[in-house]
């Protein structure tokens, strides 16, 4: 988990947060490990009042080489596109998110 991008927006702190995870699934009848990147886009400024606010994901392809770069773009870019409870998702709060990430 990488725990050092946040940003401010409108007086509000925004914290970006991925975690990768591996598990089975059964194709054709046999197992295979699949990989999967999950962002989560939270508000708040310490961890007990934190909120839910976007979440992404990104999934392998078995046939796709894990690379976390790309998973962390996708799933941000997948969470950046999804809201939860209509929250703001415009154009200079993206820009702000990719900012945080490309400023790691």
């Amino acid at each position: 988990m990488n725990s050092g991008l946040k940003f401010e927006y409108e007086g509000e702190t925004y914290h970006i947060k991925f975690f990768h995870e591996t598990f089975t699934e059964i194709h054709r009848n046999k197992p295979l490990q699949v990989k999967y990147t999950e962002c989560k886009i939270l508000r708040g400024k310490n961890r007990a009042e934190m909120e839910l606010m976007f979440i992404g994901s990104a999934r392998c392809s078995v046939k796709d080489n894990f690379s976390k770069d790309i998973g962390r773009k996708l799933s941000l870019k997948d969470a950046l596109s999804m809201r939860i409870d209509g929250s703001i998702n415009d154009k200079e709060f993206r820009t702000l998110a990719w900012n945080a990430y490309f400023g790691r």
